[in-house]
């Protein structure tokens, strides 16, 4: 239970934001006491320029917060150790006054627009990345029409993208068939027990084709995770209905080749029924006949041609 715990607090947005923030804090804490060293042999504008780098390393390596965090030590402790009087927040001289007025905004401008850029970067790493992984399950899904395979793909890629606890896919779109459903796991753990962390709908042009139920210990966001879902089940769903479209196109070539066997089998029989049958017609017709004579061999070779025939 406390491994959980130390987990979910690792998890946490909260313990994130704390220990950015405090790395940032140790950077200007480190490049303050370096400045300090050198405070007799640096002129004040050059400390208030490096003074900018913790500022953006901060914003660089941990966000936008977090420059701003740095920022705004920066401007207090370059105040309080190397603004005259030292150790002090009283500011004597105008230009001093303007100084740190010019430096806490040039911080600022600079976390703001690195932050930006990183931020830029990250969504565009984000993007790319699900792009990656969208294309590589339609490749693995292009030319499949098995149910058991669509389920096993969707499954094994949305364990390795998420690493959730379970993964299920069931399916109910097959009109002549019973619905399929698999459950995907890691190979040390057991079937889950509880109910499911989220369930993603697999909605086809038919109808619900099914759903996917995913199991994970921390909760999805409502963010990319959930729009790469969406976009898992819509590719799911398409393969879904590739497979009800090509089964039901295969059922249309069977009737119709029957059909064709049908017509052929009927031509064929009439066509051998027909001769006979005009030979015994004939020859019944002709022994009906109250106009002829008929001698008894003659007869005789009649009756033995509609035996014949028949």
């Amino acid at each position: 239970m406390v491994k959980s715990l130390i987990y979910q607090l690792r998890s946490s947005n909260l313990f994130n934001f704390l220990r950015r923030n405090l790395l940032a804090i140790g950077v200007v804490i480190l490049a303050t006491a370096g400045l300090y060293l050198l405070r007799a042999s640096l002129n004040t504008p050059t400390i208030a320029l490096l003074y900018l780098l913790p500022v953006l390393l901060s914003t660089i390596l941990w966000g936008l917060t977090s420059g701003l965090t740095a920022g705004l030590l920066s401007f207090l402790t370059f105040n309080y150790f190397f603004i005259q009087p030292y150790y002090t927040f009283k500011v004597n001289h105008t230009q001093d006054i303007i100084a740190l007025i010019i430096f806490f905004l040039v911080s600022v401008l600079i976390s703001q627009l690195v932050g930006r850029a990183k931020q830029n970067l990250v969504v565009v790493e984000a993007r790319e990345e699900e792009l990656s992984s969208l294309y590589e399950i339609s490749s693995n899904l292009a030319g499949v029409y098995q149910q058991a395979e669509i389920a096993n793909i969707l499954g094994a890629q949305i364990q390795k993208i998420f690493q959730v606890q379970g993964v299920e896919i069931v399916f109910c779109t097959s009109m002549d068939e019973d619905g399929f459903s698999t459950l995907i796991i890691p190979a040390e753990e057991e079937k889950p027990q509880d109910k499911p962390t989220l369930v993603v709908p697999l909605e086809t042009a038919r109808g619900m084709g099914g759903e996917i139920r995913l199991w994970r210990n921390t909760p999805f966001d409502s963010g990319p995770e959930n729009r790469i879902l969406s976009a898992i089940a819509a590719l799911g769903a398409l393969a879904l209905e590739r497979v009800e479209l090509t089964r039901a196109e295969t059922k249309a070539r069977v009737l119709e080749e029957s059909d064709r066997m049908k017509s052929a089998l009927l031509s064929s029989v009439s066509h051998e029924l027909r001769t006979p049958l005009s030979t015994i017609k004939a020859s019944a017709t002709s022994l009906l006949s109250s106009e002829v004579e008929w001698e008894m061999e003659a007869r005789l070779d009649l009756l033995n041609a509609i035996d014949e025939e028949t």
